[in-house]
C-alpha cells in the first residue's frame, strides 16, 4: 500500500509539474501578446499624423490636377459646360475638405470633453451613477465604471487603447483621421467618405476615355488624335473634329487621376456601404463583434435579431447624423446628433424580461424552437438575448461552485 501511495503521489506531482509548466508558458504568452498589442497601439498612434498629412496632400493634388490640368483637356474653357463642371468640382471639393477637417479636429465625445461632463451631470441628477462598479458586461442602458480611467462609463461607450480615452458611442480608431470615430464626429466621418466616393466616381467617368487613349497610344512624347474619337463631352462639337494633343505631363496626370479614383472607389465604396448599414441598424463596429453570439442564438432559434438601440431606420439615421433634412448633408455644416445620446439617460432596458425568459425556457429547453410564434418573435430584442446569456452564465458559475463544494 505504501508503494502504491508513493506512485500515486509521484504521478500527481508529475502532472502538477506539467500543468504548472503549461500555465507558466500560457502566462508568458499572454504577457507577450499584451506587450505586442501595446506596441501595436503605439504604432497606430504614431502612424496617424503621417497618414493625415499624406491624405490631405493627396486630396489637394487630385483637386489641382483635375480642375487645372485635366478638365481643360476634356472640356473647352469657352463653353458653359466647362463652368458647370467647375462648379460641381468645387462643390465636391469643399464638402470633402470640410468633413475631413471636422473629422480630424472634432472631439468624438471623450472623457476630456464638455459633452461627457454634461452627460455625467445629468446622469447624476437622475441617480444613474449611484453604486456603479466596474463590470465586464453591464446590462443594456446601465452605467458602470471604466476599469482603465476609473470614470463613470455611459452605455455604448468604450475605452480606446490608442488614444487612451473613454469615448462615447465609440465605433473605432481611424488612423487616417488621427482620431477616434465616436458620437460627435461619426457624421463627418461618413459624409467625408460619401463625398469622396462620389468625387472619385465622377473623376473615373470623366477620365475613362482619355485613359483608354493614353494606354493605347504609341509611347512617344506627344499623342495626336481626333477629339471626336477620344471624348464627346464638348471638344469634338466645339472644335468640329479638331486635333487633341497630349504631352507626357498630360498623360501622367490622366493616368494618375484615373488610377487613384478607381482604387479609392473600389475600396472606400465598400466602407461606405458597410458604415451606412451599421448606422441604419443602430450598431457600431464594436457592437457588431459583441452581438455575434446573440445573432447566432437568434439564428439557431429562428428568431429575428434586432439591435436593442433600433428605433427604426429614420430615427437610427438621425441618432448618428443629426435630426436634419437629408439636403442639409450636402452643405458644410457643424451638426451634432440629438441630445442626449440614446440610451444613456433612459436607465436599464428591461422590457418584459421575465415573460421573455419564460418563453425562451419553454421553447428552447422544452419543445422545439419552431413553436415560437410570429407575434412573439417580433417582440424579441437583443436586450433579452444578453439577459439570457448573463443568466446562463450565472447558473453555470453556481453549478460549478456546488460541484466544488461537494468535492
Amino acid at each position: 500500500m505504501g508503494g502504491e501511495n508513493e506512485d500515486v503521489s509521484k504521478r500527481r506531482s508529475r502532472w502538477g509539474s506539467i500543468l504548472l509548466y503549461f500555465a507558466t508558458k500560457f502566462d508568458n504568452l499572454l504577457d507577450e501578446c499584451l506587450k505586442r498589442a501595446s506596441c501595436c497601439d503605439s504604432f497606430m498612434w504614431r502612424l496617424g499624423p503621417p497618414l493625415v498629412a499624406f491624405g490631405a496632400v493627396l486630396i489637394l493634388a487630385v483637386i489641382k490636377v483635375g480642375m487645372v490640368d485635366v478638365l481643360p483637356i476634356i472640356v473647352l474653357k469657352t463653353t458653359n459646360r466647362y463652368w458647370a463642371h467647375i462648379c460641381w468640382a468645387i462643390f465636391l471639393s469643399v464638402n470633402v475638405l470640410w468633413n475631413y477637417v471636422m473629422g480630424v479636429t472634432t472631439d468624438p465625445g471623450s472623457h476630456n470633453s464638455s459633452l461627457y461632463r454634461k452627460l455625467c451631470e445629468q446622469a447624476k441628477e437622475k441617480g444613474l451613477l449611484k453604486g456603479i462598479t466596474t463590470k465586464r458586461r453591464p446590462r443594456l442602458g446601465e452605467w458602470s465604471r471604466c476599469r482603465k480611467t476609473g470614470l463613470p462609463k455611459p452605455p455604448r461607450s468604450h475605452y480606446d487603447n490608442v488614444t487612451k480615452r473613454l469615448v462615447l458611442h465609440m465605433d473605432h480608431y481611424c488612423p487616417w483621421l488621427f482620431n477616434t470615430v465616436g458620437w460627435a464626429n461619426i457624421r463627418y466621418y461618413l459624409l467625408f467618405q460619401v463625398h469622396l466616393v462620389i468625387s472619385t466616381i465622377y473623376i473615373t467617368i470623366m477620365t475613362f476615355g482619355l485613359f483608354l487613349l493614353v494606354i493605347g497610344s504609341p509611347h512617344n512624347s506627344e499623342t495626336t488624335e481626333k477629339s471626336q474619337h477620344v471624348w464627346h463631352y464638348g471638344r469634338s462639337s466645339s472644335l468640329g473634329g479638331g486635333e487633341l494633343v497630349l504631352n507626357r505631363t498630360d498623360k501622367l496626370n490622366i493616368v494618375f487621376l484615373f488610377v487613384i479614383s478607381v482604387a479609392v472607389t473600389a475600396i472606400l465604396g465598400l466602407f461606405v456601404s458597410w458604415n451606412i448599414q451599421l448606422i441604419l441598424a443602430a450598431e457600431t463596429t464594436i457592437e457588431v463583434q459583441i452581438n455575434k453570439d446573440a445573432k447566432k442564438r437568434a439564428k439557431t432559434n429562428k428568431i429575428p435579431f434586432r439591435s436593442p438601440y433600433d428605433q427604426g431606420l429614420w430615427r437610427n439615421w438621425c441618432q448618428a447624423m443629426g435630426s436634419v433634412p437629408l439636403a442639409a448633408h450636402l452643405i458644410p455644416l457643424k451638426i451634432l446628433p440629438p441630445w442626449p445620446p440614446f440610451p444613456t439617460l433612459t436607465g436599464v432596458l428591461t422590457e418584459d424580461l421575465e415573460d421573455v425568459e419564460m418563453m425562451y425556457t419553454r421553447d428552447v429547453r422544452g419543445s422545439s424552437s419552431s413553436s415560437v410564434t410570429k407575434s412573439s418573435s417580433d417582440g424579441y430584442r437583443h436586450a433579452e438575448w444578453v439577459s439570457l446569456a448573463l443568466k446562463e452564465e450565472r447558473d453555470m458559475v453556481g453549478k460549478t461552485r456546488c460541484r466544488a463544494a461537494d468535492v
